[in-house]
């Protein structure tokens, strides 16, 4: 039986919740204007310019202020501390982009952190006890978070922030909360004035916060308007919230975009013992014409409110793929109240948890109740009016939760229509009423997910076959495709041809020249051909050469217009001409989108870099979980922390895909299970996402114990008798990461120590080696472009998560080394060969994408000068023309997976599509900001 919610329908007594105000005074600037250039400033992100900026700021204060002005270029700065009367204006094209070293914000100065009043690491953008301020102009402040988000897992100075024994709750002087150190570990906030009056933030774009974004601090007359903030979605970031005004009184947040990593507008009062003494409510507050793209709560007051929260007006909002769209969260212990407010005027999509959330129990469950020692500072949560709210996907439509004897008291709800697929819930209130609420069921949540963009010229080009028939085949029992997929054979002729049929397609015209393209399911090292024919009349149509099967491996075959046109009308045949075994090819089923099923599709219009995106964050560019695997997953990774949706829910689709809650279950590079195993050396790479995704994950226990496996005692390097350059990615670079975000000394020491030995052993003044036996001291595969791109992007990659400082200074001039020795042998069309200064073989699409790739990420980390950035831009502009028009990337030199001849195959002319090389493909765009 088919479950249905009621809709409640109930009468409604109007009443009155907020108390219309005077809006915010604009801050008073006088008209002079201040160039940072003449002071010092020095743009192109490498040289620091807070020295400079301070100058000007001082200059422009000491006549009276004015306007700060930001030019057009990357300017490289520290804490940037304003003095009153001062509007820092970004000009078009101009980037402040902040230091990710932490000593370029000290000393310690006068902030808020979590509610609690501290000494800190100064706010990124700073002021105290200033009047007339504004950050204004159409520039970018980007706050490089990526260096400071690890510290959430590995960051004690935040229990003396909010643990139980907090400085608040002891009383502790404010002159003994003293942080600023990487030991501490509590990251700052963008952008904190503190006791301010008049402040216009307007027209600028805030990127990748340390944390707290904007937080405005006991300030009176705020105005934000036509901004926006861009911080990934959680846990791509931490505690990311966009705008917090806490405390502040006659605020104004108008047209403004939030896509951000944590709650996206969110009203604050402070928290317990400081919130309470110092007694200041955050009040007068319009938030009216917000878009609000991701984060936990849309529109959120709490949960630090200690000091109280009164008279907000909230409407005409829409909240896409946010945790809930409305939330007011509070929790026994806080005290204070949240009365008066008025949210109406809302639109709501694909909201993951509840529409609606009102409740007590903020960081509790309905299993565990709340600590009965907050029972005496209970908040007070009245008068709310939330009208006019339509939402089209929920988990649950409604949360409702009050305390058993501190209900929440006079709730009005009236006229909501809200989709959802729990019943909603309503617990411990006090004068609910309802009216006009409307409440439809789901049959599922997938509809929460957002669904693929596939563009409209790709899927038009695009006929899946529409019946497939083949031979019964066992299947052979050690192996297992990969992800599940359903597989069909391709077998010799007198077993049967597997055949491909497709159904008329009304409204089609002209037929054009069309390739057939089938997807490797499995594991086959045995060169196979298949041979192509109509399934009507047996004319050969040519024949498909797989030297070596890679699941997730995209074979094409070229027909003309007549053979196209025949195929659509008889269908194809497929048999195998070789080969002792079937070749196993994927099928419609799960984790099966249409780019990897049987088709025909016509190339004939120039590739993009969205059409190749939106193949790439799909489930198409799946690969084995090893080192395949890891340089999609960087790759996915990279767009998801620059904001692409599709990219941040692949990411977590391909890791669900293989790894679940202390279980691995995936398969090794030849497809056979390694359920809860370790694995080799090549498969650690992809806990590298997970450690970052999910630091406390109990599937990174295989990375631990593959690494304990194969440690080789002398040398304190992983890999028993030989190491090689993919070891620097696959090895060090998954080392790191999760010795960054869980604090382990043992795996940096490691990492770097795999690092240093690689640079020993497989570099030469003008080569690479690919491999080194310790035991014999051979070296084979000098000057591989693949082995250079796993080499390179792994010293990068794994120095990048490192602050600037404590980079080895050996393993930073390598980088630079390296950077030198791949641009001085770049072919003229911005590629690499297959194996450098062999310039006569033809290029690899995927260490090509690789080398670049390490460039670009060299240069945007500091480690390589700025002046070779060109050459990452060339390579990109070189692999363009690899690229098919729905975005696969050809020119994929083999994966040497044959147990001969290893050689041989790289210096063909033999090329392949193969979703690693696409990855490190993407790695390159994202590394170029594209």
């Amino acid at each position: 039986m088919k479950r249905r919610l009621p809709a409640v329908v109930r009468t409604i007594t109007p009443m009155s919740v907020f108390t219309p105000f005077a809006l915010p005074v604009p801050p008073v600037i006088p008209d002079r204007r201040v160039d940072i250039r003449d002071h010092g400033a020095h743009p192109g992100g490498a040289l620091l310019n807070t020295r400079a900026i301070a100058d000007a700021i001082q200059a422009c204060a000491r006549q009276g202020g004015g306007r700060v002005v930001v030019p057009s270029g990357i300017w490289l700065t520290g804490a940037i501390h304003f003095r009153s009367r001062i509007d820092l204006h970004l000009e078009a094209g101009a980037e402040l982009r902040f230091s990710q070293n932490p000593d370029d914000y000290l000393p310690p100065v006068l902030s808020q952190r979590g509610g609690v009043m501290i000494y800190n690491y100064s706010p990124f953008l700073y002021a105290h006890r200033c009047e007339d301020i504004s950050i204004t102009g159409a520039g970018l402040l980007n706050g490089q978070g990526q260096s400071w988000w690890p510290w959430k897992h590995s960051q004690p100075g935040m229990s003396s922030i909010q643990g139980p024994d907090n400085f608040a709750a002891l009383r502790t002087p404010l002159e003994e909360r003293v942080f600023g150190t990487r030991e501490a570990g509590v990251r700052p906030v963008f952008c904190q004035p503190i006791e301010c009056k008049r402040v216009l933030i307007e027209g600028v774009t805030f990127r990748d916060s340390p944390s707290w974004t904007l937080q405005p601090v006991w300030c009176a007359d705020l105005t934000l308007r036509h901004s926006t903030i861009l911080n990934p979605p959680s846990p791509f970031s931490h505690n990311t919230d966009g705008i917090d005004p806490d405390a502040c009184r006659n605020v104004l947040i108008e047209h403004c975009v939030v896509d951000t990593g944590d709650d996206a507008i969110c009203i604050k009062a402070g928290r317990d013992e400081d919130a309470w003494e110092a007694g200041i409510p955050c009040e007068n507050i319009l938030i009216r014409h917000c878009e609000i793209r991701s984060g936990h709560g849309g529109i959120t007051i709490g949960s630090e409110m200690s000091a109280g929260v009164r008279n907000l007006h909230a409407h005409d909002c829409t909240c896409d793929g946010t945790d809930t769209a409305i939330r007011i969260k509070t929790k026994p212990g806080r005290g204070g109240f949240i009365k008066d407010i008025l949210i109406e005027n809302i639109t709501a999509r694909r909201i993951r948890h509840a529409a609606v959330e009102l409740t007590f129990h903020y960081g509790d469950t309905l299993e565990k109740p709340p600590d009965p020692k907050n029972l005496k500072h209970v908040p007070a949560v009245e008068n709310i009016l939330i009208r006019n709210v339509r939402c089209d996907s929920a988990r649950e439509a409604l949360h409702l939760r009050g305390l058993p004897g501190h209900p929440l008291k006079n709730v009005t709800l009236q006229n909501l229509e809200i989709h959802a697929f729990q019943n909603p819930l309503r617990e411990a209130m006090e004068t609910l009423r309802e009216e006009r609420v409307i409440l439809h069921p789901l049959a599922s949540p997938d509809i929460l997910r957002h669904p693929p963009q596939i563009p409209a010229a790709v899927a038009t080009a695009r006929r899946v076959a529409d019946i497939i028939e083949a031979p019964e085949i066992l299947f052979p029992p050690e192996k297992r495709p990969m992800a599940r997929r359903r597989v069909i054979p391709v077998a010799p002729a007198e077993t049967g041809p597997a055949r491909l049929r497709w159904k008329p397609a009304p409204g089609v015209g002209t037929v054009r020249p069309m390739s057939l393209r089938i997807v490797a399911a499995v594991d086959e090292r045995v060169p196979h051909q298949v041979d192509v024919a109509n399934a009507a009349t047996g004319e050969h149509y040519g024949a498909i050469d797989v030297l070596y099967a890679c699941p997730g491996q995209v074979f094409e075959l070229a027909l003309t217009t007549e053979q196209t046109a025949a195929a659509l009308r008889d269908g194809l045949s497929l048999s195998a001409k070789n080969g002792a075994s079937p070749l196993w090819i994927v099928a419609p089923g799960p984790n099966a989108p249409d780019a990897v099923l049987p088709q025909l599709y016509a190339d004939n219009a120039p590739p993009t870099l969205e059409n190749f995106l939106a193949l790439f964050c799909s489930a198409a560019s799946l690969q084995p979980c090893d080192w395949m695997e890891i340089c999609v997953l960087d790759g996915l990774f990279d767009w998801a922390m620059k904001g692409r949706k599709d990219a941040q829910q692949t990411v977590f689709d391909h890791l669900d895909t293989f790894l679940h809650p202390g279980t691995g279950q995936r398969e090794n590079i030849r497809s056979h299970p390694c359920d809860d195993e370790a694995g080799g050396p090549e498969s650690t790479g992809p806990f590298a996402i997970l450690a970052a995704l999910a630091p406390g994950h109990p599937a990174l226990r295989f990375a631990d114990e593959g690494f304990e496996k194969h440690l080789r005692p002398g040398t304190g390097t992983i890999g028993l008798n030989t190491i090689v350059t993919e070891s620097n990615y696959n090895i060090a670079y998954p080392m790191m990461m999760m010795a960054t975000e869980a604090g382990r000394a043992d795996l940096r020491e490691r990492a770097l120590r795999q690092l240093e030995v690689a640079r020993e052993r497989l570099t030469a003044p003008d080569d690479l080696y690919l491999r080194h036996f310790f035991d014999t001291g051979e070296k084979t595969f000098r000057n591989w472009s693949r082995g250079v791109a796993w080499y390179y992007l792994g010293l990068v990659r794994t120095l990048a998560l490192l602050p600037p400082k404590e980079r080895p200074a050996s393993l930073v001039a390598e980088a630079g080394r390296v950077a030198a020795w791949v641009t001085r042998h770049q072919l003229p069309d911005g590629l690499w060969p297959c194996f450098l200064k062999e310039n006569d073989l033809l290029p690899d699409s995927s260490g090509s994408a690789g080398i670049a790739a390490a460039l670009a990420l060299g240069v945007r980390h500091g480690m390589v000068d700025a002046s070779l950035l060109p050459a990452a831009a060339k390579a990109f502009d070189g692999l363009m023309t690899f690229m098919t028009h729905d975005g696969w990337l050809r020119g994929t030199a083999q994966s040497n997976k044959r147990e001969t001849h290893h050689m041989d195959i790289q210096r063909s002319t033999f090329r392949v599509i193969a979703p690693w090389g696409m990855g490190l493909f993407a790695q390159l765009a994202a590394a170029l900001d594209h």
